[in-house]
């Protein structure tokens, strides 16, 4: 269903969910050139301005280990410069696992306030399937025995003695993947990876259709990975007659 809303003088057109667990408005090829993120909304859909592609630039290799530590319920921390970014993420991280239902904790912004910090952040291990996303560089030495660390955004260019604070940018780790533990299974698609380094160079438009390219490559990923566990499944639940068969 789609509702038209009036803000300011413009229409604004919000796509509604059929339900939770559905990865929302996957456009064709010829739609998504036409699609404008800023008119058309989908309303369980992570945003995409700014572009997704931009916040995981320094790790855009490795983006099929961090797929695979979230289907796998890893503990991961995000890492980035302000709550929007990491919301954003965070967020767009969850929707890359739709269809599956996110059973673990995700946190798109998680602060040292949180009323359950101390039990998500300390010495022991950290639980299966967290997803929190951080600010603050304190979170960089508490959670140093963290298997998984995302640090959102574009490295920027520092000598080895040169302090985050002195090259104007935050302080917290340098953008990129850190995995301890992780070994890739799944290969990559290097066609489309080729795409995400192109459009990385390129103008806002081949940003988002790499953007969009990207969301679908994984949903279609994750439907892969469920499809044969759902037959499966399937053979567990007892037919209309062998219910019938049973009660009788």
């Amino acid at each position: 269903e789609t509702l038209e809303l009036g803000f300011l003088g413009s229409v604004i057109r919000l796509i509604l969910p059929l339900n939770i667990n559905e990865q929302q408005f996957i456009p064709s090829t010829s739609a998504a050139r036409k699609y404008d993120p800023r008119e058309q909304i989908a309303a369980s859909s992570p945003p995409m301005i700014p572009y997704p592609l931009l916040l995981f630039e320094e790790a855009v290799t490795q983006l099929w280990s961090i797929w695979e530590c979230l289907v796998l319920c890893e503990p991961l921390l995000v890492f980035g410069t302000s709550p929007a970014q990491t919301s954003q993420a965070v967020w767009w991280l969850r929707d890359l696992m739709r269809p599956i239902p996110f059973a673990g904790d995700f946190r798109p912004y998680f602060t040292m306030q949180d009323g359950d910090q101390s039990m998500l952040v300390n010495r022991l291990p950290p639980k299966p399937g967290i997803l929190l996303g951080v600010t603050n560089p304190f979170f960089e030495k508490s959670c140093a025995h963290w298997p998984h660390i995302l640090s959102l955004g574009r490295r920027r260019n520092r000598t080895p003695t040169t302090q985050p604070s002195a090259a104007g940018g935050p302080a917290g780790p340098m953008p990129g993947w850190k995995s301890k533990t992780h070994k890739r299974y799944i290969s990559k698609d290097r066609t489309l990876l080729k795409q995400l380094e192109s459009a990385l160079h390129g103008d806002a438009k081949q940003k988002l259709l790499a953007s969009l390219a990207l969301r679908q490559h994984f949903h279609s990923r994750t439907t892969e990975l469920i499809t044969p566990l759902a037959r499966y499944l399937n053979t567990l639940i007892p037919t209309p007659i062998e219910v019938a068969r049973t009660s009788t």
